[in-house]
């Protein structure tokens, strides 16, 4: 959803993009953005098999936890405490967690499309699935919550 990030700079964070940066870490951190038509004919032929799918949005720009699987490592998780700008560096900053709001709206209003758009494609939406790595952290950090997402100090 590449495309969600548009308003940042609109020569990269285009729907045709087949490669985008991180927009806190720029080109030290890109991200492989799913075709959304391909996204679509992936989810009836699911549905064709009576299958459910669930979508995730597992990192968030900047990256949301401490590990291997936050994409951005080995850099430092920034998600919770970080700003974007645009890519070429000009426009406002802007909250990591504000932009993954955005990207998680786009996703939810793509879904909910679907309903009307491509209802087969929708049958098999199983459910969406945010940031779910982060909490495993919590109960490792009782004292201090904001370690239970970024734990490194690079």
């Amino acid at each position: 959803f590449q495309d969600a990030l548009y308003d940042m700079d609109p020569n990269v964070y285009r729907l045709d993009a087949k490669l985008v940066p991180d927009p806190y870490w720029g080109a030290n951190a890109s991200f492989v953005p799913v075709d959304r038509s391909w996204l679509a004919q992936f989810l009836r032929r699911a549905n064709g098999y009576g299958l459910k799918v669930v979508l995730d949005i597992h990192s968030m720009p900047g990256g949301s936890s401490d590990g291997t699987y936050n994409g951005v490592w080995p850099l430092k998780a920034m998600f919770w405490m970080g700003n974007a700008t645009a890519v070429n560096g000009t426009g406002p900053s802007t909250a990591l967690t504000e932009v993954g709001f955005i990207i998680v709206r786009k996703l939810v209003g793509w879904v909910e499309s679907l309903s009307t758009s491509d209802p087969a494609a929708f049958a098999a939406v199983g459910g969406v699935t945010v940031m779910n790595e982060p909490a495993h952290m919590a109960d490792i950090e009782k004292g201090d919550p904001a370690k239970a997402f970024v734990l490194s100090e690079q």
